[in-house]
C-alpha cells in the first residue's frame, strides 16, 4: 500500500517539473534541500534531540545515495526541457533493469522466473507507449539519452538505500541523502551561474507541490518500502509511473494519449502484478513496524 502510495505521488513531477518556469539546478535544489529540512525535524523529534541517529560505517553509503540522488534529480529535471513528458517518464523508468542487474551483481539478490517474465512484459510495453515519441537525433534525442542516465543513476540511488535502511531510520536516512543531493545541485547551479533569488510566487508554490507529492510522499515512501522489499521489485513498481504521467499529462496539458498507450499500460500492469504477486516472500518478514 504505501509503495503504490509512493508510485501515484512520484508520477506527478514531470508535469510539476514542466509547470515550474525556474532553472533545473535551481528547482532540484530548493525541492531536496525543503525535503531535507522536513525529514531533519522529524529526525529531530524522533531522537528526542539535535543529533542523527546512523551508524558510522552508513554514513558514507548514506552520502554516496545522496550523491547519485543529486545526479538523478540534474540529468532527470534537465531532459524535460528537450524530450516529452511520456518519453522522459518512459526511459527514466529503464531503472528497474538497472536494479535488478546491480542488486542481482553486488546485493546477491535472486531474480526469479517471475520476476524476469514481469520485466519483460513491463518493457515491452514502455516501448510501446514511446510508440513514435523516441526520435534519434536532435534535441529529442538528447532529452532520451539524459533520461536513461537519469534511470541508471537512480538505480544505484536505491541500491545504496537497499545497503543503509535496514539498519537506519527513515528520517536519519533521507535527512542526510537530501541534504548531501541539495549540495550537489547547488553547487551545479553555481557553476551554471543559476541565481537562488528572487523568482516569482508561481515557482515557489510550484516547488511546494513538488516536496510534498513526488519527494516526501514519492522518493521518502520509496525509500520507508526498501526495509521491507527488495530492491529491484521496488523499481519494478514504478513501470506505473507512466500510465499515470499519460493521464495527468493529458488533464493538464490536453495531450492525448495514443491508442499505444493503453496496450502498453496494460502490458505494465501485468507485469507488475507478476513480479509482486509469485515471487516467494521477500527477506524481511519480521520486521514490521508503524508507517515513519
Amino acid at each position: 500500500m504505501v509503495l503504490t502510495l509512493a508510485v501515484i505521488a512520484g508520477s506527478s513531477a514531470g508535469t510539476l517539473i514542466r509547470l515550474c518556469p525556474a532553472p533545473a539546478f535551481i528547482i532540484g535544489f530548493y525541492r531536496l534541500l525543503i525535503a531535507g529540512i522536513f525529514m531533519l525535524g522529524g529526525a529531530w523529534y524522533k531522537n528526542r534531540s539535535l543529533s542523527l541517529r546512523i551508524p558510522r560505517e552508513d554514513i558514507p553509503y548514506s552520502l554516496l545515495a545522496g550523491l547519485f540522488l543529486g545526479l538523478h534529480f540534474a540529468t532527470w529535471i534537465t531532459c524535460l526541457g528537450y524530450t516529452t513528458i511520456s518519453s522522459a517518464t518512459i526511459l527514466v523508468n529503464t531503472q528497474p533493469l538497472f536494479v535488478t542487474f546491480l542488486g542481482w551483481i553486488f546485493l546477491k539478490e535472486k531474480v526469479e522466473k517471475w520476476d524476469i517474465i514481469g520485466l519483460a512484459l513491463a518493457f515491452l510495453g514502455a516501448v510501446i507507449i514511446s510508440g513514435g515519441d523516441l526520435k534519434l537525433s536532435g534535441k529529442e534525442f538528447m532529452g532520451d539519452m539524459l533520461a536513461l542516465v537519469s534511470g541508471f543513476f537512480a538505480a544505484i540511488y536505491f541500491l545504496f538505500g537497499r545497503k543503509t535502511r535496514p539498519r537506519v531510520e527513515l528520517n536519519n536516512y533521507m535527512s542526510i541523502v537530501y541534504g548531501a543531493a541539495a549540495f550537489f545541485l547547488g553547487t551545479l547551479a553555481v557553476i551554471a551561474g543559476n541565481p537562488f533569488a528572487p523568482y516569482s510566487s508561481s515557482v515557489w508554490f510550484w516547488i511546494a507541490m513538488m516536496v510534498i507529492f513526488p519527494t516526501l510522499m514519492g522518493h521518502s515512501l520509496l525509500n520507508w518500502s526498501l526495509k521491507y522489499i527488495s530492491a529491484h521489485k521496488v523499481g519494478l513498481a514504478l513501470y506505473v509511473e507512466p500510465v499515470l504521467a499519460s493521464v495527468l499529462a493529458y488533464l493538464v496539458f490536453n495531450q492525448v494519449p495514443h491508442m499505444e498507450t493503453y496496450i502498453g499500460g496494460v502490458l505494465i500492469l501485468t507485469g507488475v502484478m507478476l513480479s509482486m504477486g509469485k515471487g516467494k516472500a521477500d527477506e524481511h518478514p519480521d520486521e514490521v513496524e508503524p508507517i515513519e
